[in-house]
């Protein structure tokens, strides 16, 4: 006897040749959702994969700019206090400890990504009382940095390439004026660092001449702090002047 359910013959119904279509149907269905799901797994992981590598680049190529530091300022920095201890031996040996601490910052503090701002500035300030032992007289120097410079934080040693270049490059221009300026503030989280000096007519920065520093700081800059800096330089005839704007965290 065959029975009837909403006009469906059961024994037919339960044929296997009835029943084929939904199970492989539902069989394709799982194993399609199956291969999405790992699929999507799979694009997750090698999303992850690449931004560890882009990472571990970045990471590499900052430790490698950051050993880029000029070894012509310790040369000279070592022989201005040679020749200071014949002078001022007092004075030397206070440059001697200001010297002390800037290897020690830059071989044990500069390690972290970002420092305390504060630590910066000593390591500016420390670095432009030995430079400046090799100016002449006749240099005006105008320093003017912010002391109270707490509660941020900056990548380290991205502001000491303009200062450096400054006095690696500084001359008396045409109207005999020989002359560095900086000045350092912060407004809130921007922080500003204005350097200017002055140059012979013909200076031209080039690699050879020390344009690497600002070339390295540059990346470096891209790589810290994309989309959060401004950086110009500007040479007109008888000045080099170099402005950076950092929106620190």
């Amino acid at each position: 006897m065959a029975f009837l359910v909403f006009d469906f013959d059961v024994h037919t119904f339960f044929k296997f040749p009835s029943i084929l279509g939904p199970t492989l149907g539902a069989v394709s269905t799982t194993v399609f959702l199956f291969l999405i799901l790992k699929l999507v797994k799979n694009l997750f992981q090698t999303e992850n994969k690449n931004k560890e590598l882009q990472h571990e680049k970045v990471v590499n190529e900052l430790t490698y700019l950051k050993s880029q530091l000029n070894p012509h300022f310790l040369f000279n920095a070592l022989n201005s206090i040679y020749f200071l201890i014949k002078k001022d031996q007092d004075k030397a040996a206070d440059s001697l400890a200001k010297f002390s601490e800037m290897l020690r910052y830059q071989l044990y503090e500069c390690n972290e990504d970002k420092i305390q701002l504060e630590q910066e500035i000593l390591y500016l300030n420390n670095f432009i009382e030995i430079a400046k032992l090799r100016l002449e007289r006749d240099t005006l120097l105008e320093i003017d940095i912010e002391d109270e410079l707490k509660g941020l934080e900056i990548t380290p040693l991205v502001l000491i390439p303009f200062i450096e270049n400054a006095f690696k490059h500084i001359a008396e221009n045409e109207k005999g004026e020989s002359f560095i300026k900086i000045k350092i503030f912060a407004v809130g989280n921007q922080l500003e660092c204005l350097v200017s000096n002055s140059i012979n007519p013909s200076f031209q920065q080039t690699e050879k001449s020390g344009g690497i520093g600002l070339h390295n700081v540059k990346r470096r800059l891209a790589l810290s702090y994309p989309d959060k800096h401004e950086l110009e330089l500007d040479k007109t005839e008888n000045t080099f002047s170099s402005s950076l704007k950092i929106t620190l965290s």
